[in-house]
């Protein structure tokens, strides 16, 4: 059932239909008479889409970023005119191009069965998208303007949206739930989704909407409060892989192995387990440049 809650004039919530949980996310619709929808993987219900298409007059659609779970139904918006930030664009237009950013070399047949998982399981196709923006890029829409925040690291062209007249903030995929930051795809990095992070941090918003947080958080102090928290599973996480390899040596997959990031794989398991070994990774290229870990024959140990 299409749940969509109003957050001030003109700017609307759009609840998944499994309260943000993937492959699904929520979304946000923005206008009046016509209206702009941020990220159209709100449903996986064809009725749930044809009954936000008849309540709205969807013109334009602006993704987020790339991922599966954000552009899902992009498919059904043909006649809208389809926005996305330049780095995350060609991964819109092809369910191949995203499939690689899941992947290394190593991972051949794992990468075939991605390219199944998101054509087949999820039926992702192919997107055109007409407008490629920038960090800053202003969206005036009536009475309302969103702006873009580039925010690096989930993914190379990942963007939040601010609206400076109403003092909202929507998160996109900086969603400020309990798993924390996910960084698994090789445009993906970890010292961007710190530092973008702080970059939100200084925002003045009073209330502030993710992709797959069912509920909306209010009041600047709570906003930060939560972002902070969130920031933190970082260094957590990095303190878990200092500790896991003062045991032993131990190689990425060992390391991937004990899901210090997912704590427990989704179906399927083989692929998830990729994204957590490609996070182990980035955090070991930190440590190696910090010297708090060491290399030797393709097995990492502490150095403290």
């Amino acid at each position: 059932m299409l749940r969509v809650v109003k957050l001030e004039e003109g700017v609307f919530f759009v609840e998944s239909e499994r309260g943000g949980r993937y492959p699904s996310s929520n979304s946000l619709l923005v206008g009046d008479e016509s209206f702009v929808l941020v990220d159209t993987g709100f449903s996986l219900s064809l009725q749930d889409v044809k009954e936000l298409k008849e309540r709205f007059r969807v013109e334009v659609v602006v993704n987020s970023h790339c991922h599966e779970d954000h552009i899902l139904m992009n498919q059904l918006f043909q006649e809208a005119y389809v926005c996305c930030h330049r780095l995350d664009a060609p991964a819109v237009r092809s369910v191949t191009e995203l499939n690689n950013r899941y992947f290394t070399p190593r991972d051949g047949e794992l990468a075939k069965l991605g390219e199944q998982f998101l054509r087949q399981l999820l039926n992702l196709k192919d997107s055109k998208v007409d407008l490629e923006f920038e960090d800053s890029y202003t969206f005036n829409l009536g009475f309302t303007k969103m702006t873009v925040i580039h925010t690096p690291g989930h993914s190379a062209g990942h963007c939040c949206f601010y609206f400076p007249e109403e003092k909202i903030l929507f998160l996109s995929d900086y969603d400020l739930t309990p798993f924390g930051p996910w960084y698994g795809g090789t445009d993906s990095s970890l010292t961007e989704t710190a530092s973008s992070i702080e970059k939100l941090k200084l925002i003045k918003a009073d209330a502030a909407a993710t992709s797959h947080r069912k509920d909306l958080v209010r009041g600047s102090n709570e906003i930060l409060r939560l972002i902070e928290e969130y920031g933190s599973k970082l260094r957590e996480r990095e303190q878990q892989i200092l500790s896991a390899l003062r045991e032993r040596w131990m190689s990425t997959d060992e390391l991937a192995d004990l899901a210090i990031i997912y704590k427990r794989f989704p179906e399927p398991k083989d692929l998830f387990k990729v994204s957590e070994r490609i996070m182990i990774e980035k955090h070991l290229e930190t440590l190696l440049e910090k010297g708090l870990v060491e290399e030797r024959g393709g097995k990492f140990r502490s150095t403290v």
